[in-house]
């Protein structure tokens, strides 16, 4: 019989998680790791190409004893490595895209994933700006940074990305992980590890996240990357403004995109009841409320992300389909065994990525025989993001915490019990 769960709630949850203080706390008995590891061979991609292996550069970082059960987590397309508070971060918070996950991962039970009980290891995306190979990489071949020329890679590059770095750290395929985990962008490729290498893990959860992109993504992000590549000073060499005196500049389009990304990453619930309709005065006239908050996020994204990284990721998660080169959808997705603790969550405001997108995943993986997947369609009014959002974190601590130390028979219990 599969275990499958389809659980659909607004209610109160019960949960524990960590205060400001203990995100902060690290005891010095716990080991940290970080730095770039070279894998010393190269990325045969997915749509043809090579990224050779002078290019090819991992940043990770990693926490807690090595002899204890490892988690792999997968950052989304603006997040890094540094998914919470580590000794080697930067100082420069403003570029290093971490600390996204600081509620959950942490020194202390209080943590849905505690650094004393797991080994944690995450490694910034290939194509980010974060530190790993990207379009802002030096290509071997030219001696000028690829920009615009990077090649075109998929989730399952990206994956592959991942095995790398993992066999670079001397994590082997023989020393399994004990689960793989990532939302959205780090969900895509916490998926394709996992129909990947098979035999290298235990458990998967993937949050806000599809098994193949909807043309109706596609069509938003295909605008987006327009607007940016229209932009007059978009330079596709550098990624950055197209005159070296406006280096420093806001990129327009960039700034746009990100606005629109913004809006479809939240939710009417949460902007209706969060901004007045009222004008208000600013200091570049009078404005709607909503208006500057989306300026505000799009002058910060423009600021500190590179363009060419910005369309490479894009394009990226719009080629995601697990069935890829698989006679049927269904068939690419059965690459993932049955043997698995499956645990798939969705938010039913996520205009990005619908939750019916998860339900029809969780749908062919729970149809298997003995098959053990958990899904559910959480409630929020903050969208496709909510999964970022520190005061949202409540939800996934309550139900990743079950579900590492017992899996999806303990996690339907507690949930079903709220």
């Amino acid at each position: 019989m599969a275990m499958i769960s389809f659980i659909f709630k607004r209610s109160r949850y019960i949960y524990r998680i960590a205060t400001t203080a203990a995100k902060r706390r690290f005891s010095s008995s716990i080991p940290t790791r970080h730095g770039i590891v070279k894998p010393n061979r190269s990325l045969h991609l997915t749509c043809g190409g090579t990224i050779p292996a002078e290019a090819m550069a991992i940043a990770y970082a990693t926490w807690g004893h090595k002899s204890k059960p490892t988690i792999l987590i997968a950052p989304s397309m603006s997040n890094s490595c540094w998914v919470t508070g580590h000794p080697g971060l930067p100082t420069d918070t403003k570029f290093h895209g971490g600390l996204w996950w600081e509620n959950l991962v942490g020194d202390g039970d209080e943590f849905a994933i505690d650094i004393n009980q797991y080994h944690v290891v995450s490694f910034t995306p290939l194509g980010s700006p974060f530190g790993s190979t990207s379009p802002l990489t030096t290509n071997p071949d030219t001696r000028q940074m690829y920009g615009s020329k990077f090649p075109v890679i998929t989730p399952r590059d990206q994956a592959k990305f991942i095995r790398m770095g993992l066999d670079a750290l001397g994590l082997g395929i023989d020393e399994k992980l004990y689960a793989v985990i990532g939302g959205s962008m780090g969900g895509l490729q916490a998926l394709e590890y996992a129909a990947q290498y098979v035999d290298t893990y235990e458990r998967l959860i993937a949050i806000a996240s599809t098994g193949w992109t909807s043309p109706s993504t596609v069509a938003l992000r295909s605008i987006q990357r327009k607007i940016v590549r229209l932009d007059p000073q978009y330079d596709p060499t550098s990624g950055s403004a197209l005159k070296a005196s406006e280096m420093s500049s806001i990129l327009q389009g960039l700034l746009i995109t990100r606005m629109i990304g913004t809006i479809c990453y939240r939710s009417r619930t949460e902007f209706d009841d969060r901004f007045d309709w009222n004008l208000k005065h600013y200091n570049d006239g009078d404005r709607f409320e909503v208006e500057n908050y989306l300026e505000y996020q799009g002058n910060k994204f423009a600021g500190y992300y590179d363009a060419n990284c910005y369309l490479t990721l894009s394009y990226n998660m719009d080629r995601m389909n697990l069935g890829f080169g698989y006679d049927s959808y269904a068939d690419g997705v059965n690459r993932i065994p049955v043997d698995k603790e499956i645990m798939l969550l969705a938010y039913d405001t996520d205009y990005l990525i619908p939750a019916t997108e998860m339900q029809h995943l969780s749908a062919i993986l729970g149809s298997r025989p003995n098959s053990k997947v958990y899904y559910e369609t959480m409630h929020s009014k903050y969208g496709h993001d909510t999964f970022l959002i520190p005061n949202e974190m409540k939800q996934l601590d309550y139900r990743i915490r079950p579900f590492l130390e017992s899996g999806v028979t303990e996690v339907e219990r507690v949930v079903q019990q709220e």
